[in-house]
């Protein structure tokens, strides 16, 4: 007996069987395989999470004073070297007791020279010449001192009347006010620096006057030496070493910056005052070549100085590196609250041994910035 034709099935139906039982297994090995690919590629097994270290430098006043000119903004870059602030570190209030004492001090040693100096009218003459000029260099001083809180006062006054910023400069008419200053106190500020200076001037010339008297009547030292007490003396000395000092310390202080970086913290405005080791300014670099890691507990893997460590970057750019272990902390530390999975329970503290890991030449990534470490074998 002959076989039957064997009936063709059709094309439909051939496809819809290949699409339910063939397409699916196809598409899971596909998507395994790029699975993979990219798992490797920009992934990988991440054992250590570490953060770029940020390297800051504050800014602050080795003694108290007042903030008399700010240089720098928020966020701005600056360069090693770039003027910042400008302090006037003196008190008023405690450069004029200073001053009253030294004065005092003058006076107690001009009516304290022993009576048989006195017959030397030439020498002690020269001696309280001396003391004169002393006392007219203390009084120069605190003119100067006054002087230079005035000229702070003045420029924010100016700045303040014309709603300037920090750098900008521009001038002054009773009808242009553009701030929220005075004219008027614009105008005392400016009389006051004006009184001042011509004070300077006036003591300064008879500061020079004293000084060619002396130069005109100075005797022998080695006579004036046996004739003068070495008691008077000494205490000449000392009093102008001290006025040595607050002149030192009367002049403003320009803080510069001590690195490259950018301003990221402003503590402190013109016209306020600072206590001694308070941070004014905090410049940041924007630029590291270090990572900090905490190798959480249990310890799977037993770090060393100069292992090959995996870096990979979390950012959209993927960036990837190979750097070394520097250094290896010695016990267990509290791990940094932005390096610990989001899981943890808030306010948590957990501890992991510290290291520390060198980032490879080109790496982009900014002083902060959270990457993943894979140590090497």
């Amino acid at each position: 007996m002959d076989k039957l034709p064997r009936i063709p099935s059709p094309s439909g139906t051939v496809w819809r069987e290949f699409r339910v039982t063939a397409v699916p297994i196809v598409a899971f090995v596909i998507v395994l395989i790029l699975t993979i690919i990219l798992w490797r590629t920009y992934v990988g097994p991440s054992t250590v999470v570490g953060e770029v270290e940020t390297v800051r430098s504050i800014v602050a006043s080795a003694q108290p004073g007042r903030v008399t000119q700010m240089k720098v903004t928020l966020l701005q870059h600056v360069k090693a070297g770039d003027p910042l602030l400008q302090v006037l570190p003196a008190d008023l209030k405690m450069i004029a007791a200073q001053l009253s004492l030294s004065r005092t001090r003058i006076s107690f040693l001009r009516d304290g020279i022993d009576y048989k100096v006195r017959q030397q009218n030439n020498r002690i003459g020269y001696a309280k010449l001396r003391l004169d000029w002393l006392s007219q260099k203390i009084e120069l001083a605190a003119t100067q001192a006054r002087t230079n809180y005035l000229a702070g006062e003045l420029d924010r006054t100016r700045r303040s009347y014309l709603g300037l910023g920090t750098n900008q400069i521009g001038s002054l008419t009773d009808t242009n006010s553009l701030g929220y200053g005075s004219f008027a106190a614009f105008q005392s500020a400016q009389g006051a620096l004006a009184q001042a200076e011509a004070q300077i001037t006036e003591r300064t010339k008879l500061i020079e006057d004293i000084e060619l008297s002396m130069t005109q009547m100075s005797p022998d030292e080695a006579k004036l030496a046996e004739e003068i007490p070495s008691a008077i003396r000494t205490a000449i000395a000392v009093q102008e070493q001290e006025l040595h000092l607050l002149e030192m310390q009367l002049a403003p202080v320009i803080f510069t910056a001590p690195m490259d970086g950018f301003v990221s913290s402003i503590t402190h405005r013109e016209g306020e005052n600072v206590i001694a080791g308070e941070p004014i300014i905090v410049l940041s670099s924007v630029k590291s070549d270090r990572i900090i890691a905490y190798l959480r507990q249990p310890l799977n893997v037993e770090p060393r100085i100069d292992q090959p460590v995996e870096i990979r970057s979390r950012s959209n750019r993927r960036n990837s590196g190979q750097g070394r272990i520097l250094s290896v902390g010695g016990q267990m530390e509290v791990i940094l609250p932005e390096l610990l999975p989001a899981k943890t329970v808030n306010g948590a503290v957990e501890y992991g041994l510290p290291i520390v890991v060198s980032l490879p030449p080109g790496f982009k990534a900014f002083p902060g910035e959270i990457v993943e470490l894979n140590p090497l074998d």
